[in-house]
């Protein structure tokens, strides 16, 4: 036979809820021979949660790098385009004679 709340509570003639509201002691049994005691869930969700926050410090500091490159980026390329009008603007003016290959 399986071990059940309503099990337990019909062979002791009383409610599950009686069990579980006036015999939080039985219920924590019951549950570990379920394999399911509140005790290792709870274990078990915070070893979950320590993964998570991990995951997540992990994830901020790769955050961080990939702004700190972005803005590195930008400022390159804020220096290309600046170069790119000079070259334009030297292109242009009538003095400069294209090479050609």
């Amino acid at each position: 036979m399986k071990l059940t709340f309503a099990a337990v509570a019909r062979e002791a003639g009383v409610s599950t809820a009686l069990i579980h509201n006036c015999y939080p002691e039985i219920a924590e049994l019951i549950r570990e021979q379920q394999g399911r005691s509140s005790r290792a869930q709870r274990d078990a969700k915070r070893e979950q949660l320590r993964a998570e926050q991990d995951k997540t410090r992990e994830l901020r500091k790769q955050l961080k790098e990939l702004e700190r490159q972005i803005a590195s980026l930008a400022s390159i390329n804020e220096v290309l385009l600046i170069e790119n009008r000079e070259l334009k603007a030297e292109l242009g003016a009538r003095n400069v004679v294209r090479l050609t290959r």
